[in-house]
């Protein structure tokens, strides 16, 4: 079988079955095995994308383009920055790639914001970057996110008891002091 008729059994799978097929569709529903694949293509990437199809999907790795494109999606139909679990429940790709590639899920914000100034989309995403700026603004003034009590004036300080690291007291610059109970002691930035 030549290129031209893969790519367009390949095509014409994708018609018949109303979604890009895997490469179990190929073998069932035409003549094409993978090493045809593999011998004209070198993968089912280039085989997709050739024959006019996107390869996404479990096995197809996404520049980070797309999955920083598709995380700034999901945060303007939420019109927040996405959790992890938002994200997967909204996102086109799982949470996998991100935390493979920035480590943290606190990461992707910035990075996504680096990506933006440095492709020159920063009119396209101006809804998404000012989401950005807003929460960076809010935790270098009122501390770490998920504290809003907390402002700069405040310290925290350990608990008098060292077996009871659970909880904490706020000593604001007043001398009045609250406590409360912490999940968690310390947050990495």
């Amino acid at each position: 079988m030549s290129k031209a008729e893969i790519l367009q059994a390949i095509r014409s799978c994708a018609k018949q079955l109303k979604r890009k097929p895997t490469r179990d569709d190929l073998r069932r529903k035409t003549k094409i095995n993978w090493d045809m694949i593999r011998k004209h293509f070198g993968g089912m990437k280039e085989a997709m994308q050739l024959a006019g199809l996107e390869a996404t999907g479990s096995g197809f790795p996404q520049t980070e383009a797309t999955l920083l494109k598709d995380w700034a999606m999901v945060a303007r139909k939420l019109e927040k920055l996405p959790s992890v679990n938002d994200y997967r429940s909204t996102g086109r790709f799982s949470d996998g790639p991100f935390f493979s590639r920035y480590g943290r899920w606190t990461r992707v914000p910035e990075t996504f914001r680096r990506f933006a100034v440095r492709a020159k989309l920063e009119a396209d995403w101006a809804d998404v970057l000012a989401m950005i700026r807003t929460r960076t603004k809010g935790e270098s003034q009122g501390g770490p996110a998920g504290f809003p009590g907390l402002n700069s004036m405040e310290t925290v300080s350990a608990c008098p008891n060292a077996a009871d690291q659970s909880s904490a007291s706020l000593v604001s610059a007043g001398g009045a002091s609250r406590t409360f109970f912490m999940t968690v002691l310390y947050m990495a930035r």
